[in-house]
């Protein structure tokens, strides 16, 4: 536990509380029947460091007013300005370059450098198809109406520039200014990206508060939710268009009685999130202009598209006045509100290594992209061939694709070939029939020059998305050739049945897939068949494949756990009430007498059965040649009749396909350069981009690392600090373990490590084989990095049905009957079993209990039994807290006492709908909280020691910062000490007035030079095949646990003041 100095520093009022001896007995049982209680974890030795006195008479006070500080200026100046009334709005708008500030009434304008109030609602408008540049600005305050607009738009030019620097953006007069001022929008990151000052690598006064963001924690969606809401904002839509021509008479709308959430919640749009609070519609049809249009369209309908500006703004005043009190209920801690403001400083530097970094992934994809093209021409060219004589119709691949023809030039009938003949026979030869899946296949079949191919030639782009290529390259399943199905998607046919009625079948004449006229014909069935008896003939002589894929891949899958109501159980029942309530006709179900998962399409002989799909999905399987199904399956599922050339366009495939996803999101972000060799990326960041109120960011905030074999992979690593400043950031792992733990220990006996989850966690580690991934690992046979991906699914509150399905994705060689059983047995020694207990000496199974008293339990609503509990396994203390959290009527973590969305408040919810979603919000919720205590801790921290430290990005329980070099110890240390003041805080809050040592502070802290994943990674890509050291002269970073970096302090020769450290041992 914490040593006396530590302890009596953050714990005060410290006084042992005894605990209970029936509950010591209990804890000592769990410990015992888990193989845990007789090890004895090795002691650390003590840091002693003399840390800041507290500002408070305990680490809860201590929080409260050091959030009190740092918020009381925004929230005073927010509270003026929703106290004031609104100034009117001017008749006619001034065409003027620059900030325009109008008079009280409206009437008057005059030329100012920037708003000069402590609060403005804010919104820019940019020219989307001219680079995304901003062309005009409204800020509304407490007495004026400004507005703004760009000298381009102005003069009379486009808004297109070859580099962006701070004087295209919008000046709001307040570089390095430590004024407080707070700017307030929809999206409000997205505007922040155009403030000129916020490009400056001093640090303002400025804050952004996101009315968005606030929303998402007051009244925002799960997907599922957003799923029903656009159907039935679909089906509300038909039915108000058939009011207007008195088709349907009135009041006949009416959404299904089990969806009441939807009467306190929205998507996140500002028309929608307007329409909510204050029950008025937003126009915004004018926003098209644009979208798509001009600065020339722009300057045509000024007035107009100004007006549009303004009438957002003061939407987004309306809907502030409404939320900012709710929100400030749900959120009364000043912790929450902080982190919000906190999370929207973030500041990403650059350097010519970004361009570089641009230019060469660029270059290598086209490359790369180029050959995979030649491949594909080539074998569709060859495939081409079957035309004479029709040998495609015997083919169990190529049968079913549409070989309509037309005759096309060749490549030497396009403008003439040297030594062509001229001759009429010659001229005629030139003319060639390609069917219709060849023509498909050219990417830029839709342009003008596409009109006229030259079939032959490589130039051509060929794309390996098309939906017959995995045909062309002749693509199996077990054996079976893949097959795809309109309503079904992708699967591959296996034998029917001998008794089956589809071997009396003709052919395949029937309706759902009869083939028209010019596509292949019927089913090659022999031809099938001598196929299937030579796959098993193979089968008999080879040996199968039986490798998983690498961890790496599954974990990545797997790494961004955010969302996951997306894998609720209850997504089955949503995705059917999304659908019923659709304007668009329901698709024709296929009959199926078969068992779930084959199906009868008409093909004699055969049946259809779907490829896996993701976890959770309730949509068809993608295509076979996605990048997470090649991973996945290929060489163990999956394999080709056309091995030499799937196996390059395979390889090009794995390089490529990362890059083709995230390139346009890179290639946007908005680079401001302040010289020639320094710029800036403001990511655009939603402080609390879903539920659980994570940030979120499409580029910035998910999970990658940098990978050989992934052009562009190694992105985050072009954000480099410029000289003289270093990053500095704390850990991400074992803060939701931990958090998990905490609430397990605490409902078991208020002691740290009274359960086993508990002793794992903070033990575990310490011991190399006794941590929770491991003793998963060992349960269920597979390696640590996948059973990590496993314990954060059960302990965000997934059940059994979803590990199994997770455990398929994770090792897709293994049955579905072995994976339920492993998991069973995890279940089981986690989770344990489940207990209805009459008494709480004497609880009863589950399985104890007969369907006459589950009747009662559901028939009078109230419980038969006074609740359920799980029992017996190593996590149970800690799900039944969770449980109890979460069927509160009104959830709140157990920390900063946060508000559930009242989208999943139960009172708006059927049945238990969405338990999963409140549970899994409970524990991602407190790690937000823990996310804004270190941010509030941090800056408090830096404060006190005089550090400049600015944040550089928080995601994914993540935060760091840029310091100056001469400051990173002495950063790293307030980390660490962060680290102690919030753990300490989540322990107090739970009741438990110590702190093991062993997670007292970070497991270490990084400090490097650029922004990666790993400080050790050298970051070689396709696109830097050299590394980071080679090509930038980057070297790695430090890793640094407490006694390190007070070891790097000591030798420093320059001992920072306020901080005494010195190393015992113990």
């Amino acid at each position: 536990m914490l040593p006396p100095r530590l302890l009596q520093t953050v714990f005060p009022r410290h006084k042992g509380k005894p605990v209970e001896a029936e509950k010591i007995a209990s804890s000592i049982e769990q410990l015992k029947n888990h193989g845990v209680y007789d090890l004895e974890a090795p002691r650390l030795p003590d840091a002693e460091i003399e840390i800041p006195p507290l500002n408070g008479k305990s680490i809860s006070e201590h929080f409260q007013n050091v959030g009190d500080k740092y918020i009381r200026p925004y929230i005073s100046a927010v509270d003026a300005l929703i106290q004031s009334s609104v100034p009117p709005i001017p008749e006619e708008f001034a065409f003027k370059s620059g900030w325009v500030r109008y008079s009280e009434d409206g009437k008057k304008f005059r030329c100012v450098r920037a708003p000069r109030e402590d609060a403005v609602v804010f919104d820019v408008e940019t020219v989307v198809t001219e680079g995304g540049l901003p062309a005009m600005a409204v800020a509304l305050s407490a007495k004026h109406w400004y507005t703004w607009c760009s000298p381009a738009l102005v003069e009379g030019r486009d808004h297109r520039v070859d580099v962006v620097t701070p004087d295209a953006l919008i000046p709001m007069d307040r570089a390095g200014s430590k004024k407080h001022q707070v700017i307030i929008g929809h999206n409000v990151g997205f505007d922040r990206s155009y403030i000129r000052e916020q490009y400056s690598l001093e640090t303002t006064g400025t804050r952004f508060l996101d009315t968005l963001s606030m929303h998402v924690c007051v009244s925002g969606q799960t997907s599922e939710q957003k799923i029903m809401t656009m159907s039935l904002k679909k089906k509300r839509a038909a039915y108000e268009e058939k009011l207007k021509k008195q088709q349907i008479s009135a009041d006949t709308f009416r959404p299904p009685p089990n969806i009441k959430w939807n009467a306190v919640s929205s998507l996140n749009n500002l028309g929608d999130v307007y329409r909510l609070y204050c029950n008025r519609e937003l126009e915004k049809s004018a926003r098209d202009t644009f979208v798509t249009g001009t600065s020339d369209d722009v300057r045509k309908d000024f007035q107009h598209l100004m007006r549009y500006c303004v009438l957002d703004v003061l939407a987004t005043r309306n809907v502030l006045c409404k939320l900012l009190p709710m929100f400030r209920e749900k959120f009364a801690h000043p912790a929450t509100f902080f982190g919000v403001l906190e999370t929207l400083t973030a500041y990403l530097p650059i350097n010519e290594n970004w361009r570089k970094y641009l230019d060469n992934c660029g270059k290598i994809y086209d490359e790369l992209d180029s050959r995979s093209s030649a491949i594909l021409n080539r074998i569709a060219n060859e495939t081409c061939a079957m035309l004479e004589g029709d040998s495609y119709r015997s083919d169990p691949w190529l049968w079913d694709l549409d070989w309509s023809t037309r005759e096309t030039k060749s490549a030497a009938g396009i403008g003439g070939s040297e030594g062509a003949s001229a001759n009429n026979d010659e001229s005629q030869s030139s003319q060639v029939r390609k069917p219709k899946w060849f023509r498909d296949l050219n990417e830029k079949q839709d342009s003008e020059e596409a009109r006229h191919p030259a079939w032959e030639s490589e130039s051509w782009s060929f794309s390996i998305r098309k939906r017959c290529v995995p045909k062309l390259l002749r693509i199996t399943w077990d054996g079976y050739p893949v097959h795809y199905h309109s309503e079904l998607g992708w699967g591959y046919l296996i034998p029917a049945e001998p008794d089956h009625p589809t071997w009396s079948s003709d052919g395949d004449a029937s309706s759902r897939e009869s083939p028209t006229e010019g596509k292949g014909g019927f089913f090659p069935l022999e031809s099938y068949l001598k196929l299937i008896d030579e796959h098993r003939a193979r089968e008999q002589t080879d040996e199968s494949p039986s490798s998983a894929p690498g961890p790496e891949e599954a974990e990545e899958k797997f790494s961004d756990l955010g969302d996951f109501s997306k894998l609720d159980n209850d997504w089955k029942d949503v995705s059917q009430e999304a659908e019923r309530y659709s304007t668009t006709s329901e698709k024709t179900k296929l009959k199926t007498n078969y068992p779930q998962t084959t199906f009868d399409i008409g093909l004699r002989g055969v049946r259809f059965k779907k490829l896996p799909r993701s976890p959770g999905s309730a949509y068809n399987a993608g295509s076979p040649m996605s990048r997470s199904t090649i991973e996945k399956y290929w060489g163990t599922r999956m394999s080709s009749r056309n091995p030499e050339d799937i196996a390059e366009l395979l390889d090009i495939m794995k390089h490529t396909s990362y890059w083709k996803t995230v390139r346009n999101r890179i290639s946007d972000q908005v680079a401001v350069w302040n010289s020639e060799n320094q710029g800036a990326i403001l990511p655009r960041i939603l402080p609390a981009g879903t539920i659980y109120r994570k940030p979120v960011d499409r580029t910035w905030s998910t999970t990658s690392h940098a990978a050989k074999d992934r052009i562009g992979s190694e992105f985050k690593a072009m954000v480099q600090a410029p000289e003289g400043f270093h990053f500095v950031g704390d850990s991400p792992d074992s803060k939701e373990l931990w958090i998990a733990a905490l609430l397990g220990d605490a409902d078991c006996a208020k002691m740290h490590g009274s359960t086993a989850l508990g002793w794992r966690v903070i033990h575990g580690g310490l011991l190399c084989d006794r941590g929770l991934h491991q003793e998963t690992a060992r349960i269920i046979d597979c390696t640590e990095k996948q059973a990590k991906i496993l314990d954060l699914v059960r302990l965000h509150g997934g059940g059994q049905g979803l590990l199994t399905k997770i455990l398929m994705e994770l090792m897709p060689n293994m049955s579905n009957a072995e994976a339920f059983l492993r998991t069973k047995d995890l279940v089981k020694l986690t989770k344990g079993e489940r207990q209805w207990p009459v008494t709480k000496s004497k609880p009863v199974s589950v399985r104890a209990v007969g369907p006459y008293q589950r009747a009662l339990t559901f028939a009078n609503g109230k419980s038969w039994f006074e609740t359920k509990l799980w029992t017996g396994g190593s996590e149970s203390h800690f799900f039944n807290r969770l449980e109890q959290i979460a069927s509160e009527s009104r959830p709140a973590t157990p920390f900063l006492s946060a508000g559930l969305t009242r989208a999943l408040e139960p009172a708006v919810l059927y049945n238990s709908k969405y338990a999963m979603a409140r549970m899994n919000w409970v524990l991602q919720s407190s790690a937000a909280d823990f996310q804004h205590l270190i941010l509030l801790s941090t800056r408090d921290l830096f404060n006190e020691f005089d550090i400049e430290g600015r944040l550089v990005l928080t995601a994914n329980n993540e935060v760091k910062y840029m310091v100056a070099s001469e400051h990173r110890y002495k950063a790293a240390l307030t980390l660490h000490i962060s680290n102690l003041f919030v753990r300490s805080f989540f322990a107090e809050r739970v009741g438990l007035d110590d702190l093991p040592y062993a997670v007292a502070f970070c497991p270490h802290v990084t400090v490097d030079r650029v922004l990666r994943q790993d400080v050790e990674d050298d970051c070689v890509t396709p696109s830097n095949p050299r590394g980071l050291r080679e090509t930038y002269g980057i070297a790695p970073g430090e890793k640094l646990n407490i006694y390190e970096v007070i070891d790097r302090l000591a030798g420093s020769g320059k001992p920072d003041d306020n901080v005494i450290t010195q190393v015992q041992e113990s």
